[in-house]
């Protein structure tokens, strides 16, 4: 995991990928409540936010082909980041109806140390020191943030099982998207 140089950092201003970042992160952190008020089974609900998501996707898809054509194939980390992002969903949605939602939240968005770790043990990336030291910050911050919701208890076990699993194929999918981006653009 290297840092981008300089040169190979986008130009531009901070505000669009900041606000993509404030979205995006609350998105996430509302996205499990409404799966669990959501009048239908977990998997059906997984179903739904990936299905409902499609068309946008096919539109971007389309509309960056359109400017730089790929030649369609696909390979063995198209595969494993889509069999990732299953077992992510499967897992992700299960933990939710059955831990609290604060529980299944930390668990999956624990993602970074499954990429630091799968790095090293299955690609021989080693991390930097700096980001080492960002992971152990957001761990730090996130238990302070759950401090008063996080309860480990019988009851919830299995979610926080599930939760971590989550974690664990949401850090997978990193990595494959990763070696995924080496062929294809990221509408691909």
């Amino acid at each position: 995991m290297t840092q981008a140089s300089p040169a190979a950092r986008p130009q531009g201003g901070f505000g669009a990928p900041f606000a993509a970042l404030v979205v995006g992160a609350l998105a996430m952190g509302i996205s499990p409540i409404f799966v669990r008020i959501a009048d239908v089974g977990p998997f059906a609900s997984a179903f739904w936010r990936v299905t409902l998501a499609l068309p946008l996707l096919w539109a971007w898809l389309r509309i960056a082909e359109a400017r730089e054509p790929s030649d369609g194939r696909i390979g063995r980390a198209d595969i494993f980041a889509g069999l990732a992002f299953a077992g992510d969903l499967f897992f992700w949605h299960l933990s939710i109806v059955t831990t609290s939602v604060a529980n299944a939240t930390f668990f999956a968005t624990c993602a970074p140390i499954w990429v630091v770790a799968f790095g090293w043990l299955l690609v021989g990336e080693r991390a930097a020191l700096n980001m080492l030291a960002g992971v152990v910050l957001c761990v730090a911050g996130g238990a302070a943030l759950l401090a008063q919701s996080f309860h480990l208890r019988p009851a919830g076990a299995i979610g926080d099982l599930y939760g971590v699993a989550t974690g664990v194929f949401f850090g997978l999918y990193f990595l494959a998207v990763k070696a995924a981006r080496r062929t294809h653009s990221a509408a691909r």
